[in-house]
């Protein structure tokens, strides 16, 4: 399939369940493909183009219900979340948005990449940590130290994956991860 088309692909939607959201696709002009376990070890770009495997993935997989959204403009996504309500289904848990990043990763790293973003959501912390190097997780950009109260903020708002709250002590309008 073309690269820009918007694309939905289903993991473990084989299901009458998957069959609704597939028709509910349908009705908004959205591909979707079902991607079976034997893909898994495909990187997601090249599964996002419709690459098949040379061999079959024989490693573990998952069974949660998963959805990777291609090349779907902001409008269209909007739309396609209401509609989950409309139709009065239950949201699929483990959603992402192909990327730049996440292009080289297989199904089964993005599987856990949500799995452990999910959990950290739930404890109500970060899901990327400070590293052995002091390097942060993820593409945030560097804190910096609030010159009143110590605490670290980065500059700006939050990127999406910085849980933190707003330095309400010294008024600098940053973001700490203190409480």
């Amino acid at each position: 399939m073309p690269m820009n088309t918007p694309t939905i692909l289903l993991y473990n939607l084989d299901n009458p369940r998957g069959a609704k959201i597939r028709r509910m696709c349908l009705s908004l002009r959205l591909r979707t493909a079902l991607v079976p376990r034997e893909s898994y070890g495909l990187p997601l770009g090249e599964l996002a183009e419709g690459a098949v495997p040379e061999a079959p993935y024989d490693g573990d997989g998952f069974d949660d219900e998963m959805l990777l959204i291609v090349n779907c403009p902001g409008p269209l996504l909007d739309l396609f979340l209401q509609a989950f309500r409309r139709q009065k289904l239950a949201p699929v848990r483990l959603k992402a948005v192909l990327t730049p990043t996440n292009r080289e990763w297989d199904s089964v790293a993005l599987h856990a990449e949500l799995c452990r973003e999910r959990q950290a959501i739930a404890e109500g912390q970060a899901a990327h940590r400070k590293g052995q190097d002091g390097e942060l997780g993820c593409s945030s950009p560097p804190p910096r130290k609030c010159g009143r109260t110590g605490t670290f903020s980065p500059p700006g708002r939050p990127p999406p994956c910085w849980s933190g709250r707003r330095c309400w002590r010294s008024g600098c309008g940053g973001w700490t991860t203190q409480p």
